[in-house]
């Protein structure tokens, strides 16, 4: 669950790796 959040949301939740999909 926490996975789909963080690519929708982008939150900090494992780090800059979220950041790095978004960029």
């Amino acid at each position: 669950m926490a996975r789909v959040i963080k690519e929708r949301f982008g939150l900090d939740l494992d780090g800059a790796e979220t950041r790095r999909r978004d960029v």
